[in-house]
């Protein structure tokens, strides 16, 4: 069992970011996760028995985080690594996926959860209406390191609360219905002239005006 799940966070806009910062983000999300699972997969290679590797990538990887492009990026590059890796070394048996957890109390997002106004911002647009912990993921680790499920891999599993699929306000339109009707012909719109001219001025005027 290998679990890349070493990161690093930062933030600053596109614009202002130094490339020195970019590279100390790549460095540790990225090339931390790499030389990890080279090193396991040689040595799962070398033992003959298969595997399992998770990477634990993030939630940023699916929306946009203006606020930290490069923490985004290289959890994204993440992805792409996972879903490589399990191609090369399906014939190997070992599995390699990768989870996305949401808002999570860690140490890395302790200032975000103590801030009232953005844990109550991020807490609103959660589903569940909470914070996940490191319990949460605890079936989920269990279930894609486990010896027993062979044929998931190369899959990348949303550990959110519901927060990258709920859309705050949005309500479901209600469209009207449109019943169809043939076009009248005109023995059907003079009966329907008759009959309305009996208790409406206006279809007693068009019904006159049908009959000639």
């Amino acid at each position: 069992i290998c679990v890349a799940n070493a990161g690093t966070a930062g933030f600053g806009r596109l614009q202002d970011l130094s490339l020195a910062e970019w590279r100390r983000m790549m460095s540790v999300n990225l090339d931390g996760a790499f030389l990890t699972f080279r090193e396991c997969a040689r040595q799962m290679i070398e033992q003959h028995e298969g595997g399992a590797m998770v990477a634990v990538s993030s939630t940023s990887a699916v929306h946009g985080a203006p606020a930290n492009p490069h923490y985004g990026a290289s959890k994204t590059a993440l992805l792409g690594l996972v879903r490589a890796s399990a191609v090369g070394l399906a014939r190997e048996n070992i599995r390699v996926n990768a989870v996305l957890p949401g808002w999570t109390r860690t140490d890395m997002a302790n200032a975000g959860y103590e801030n009232d106004r953005f844990r109550d911002t991020t807490t609103r647009r959660t589903p569940v209406r909470r914070w996940a912990t490191a319990d949460d993921y605890e079936s989920l680790a269990a279930y894609l390191c486990g010896k027993s499920v062979l044929w998931h891999t190369g899959d990348s599993i949303t550990a959110d609360g519901g927060y990258t699929i709920f859309r705050p306000g949005t309500r479901p339109r209600h469209r009207r219905r449109t019943v169809w009707r043939p076009f009248p012909s005109v023995h059907t719109s003079r009966a329907y002239g008759e009959r309305a001219s009996q208790t409406n001025p206006a279809a007693r005027a068009r019904s006159a005006l049908m009959s000639h």
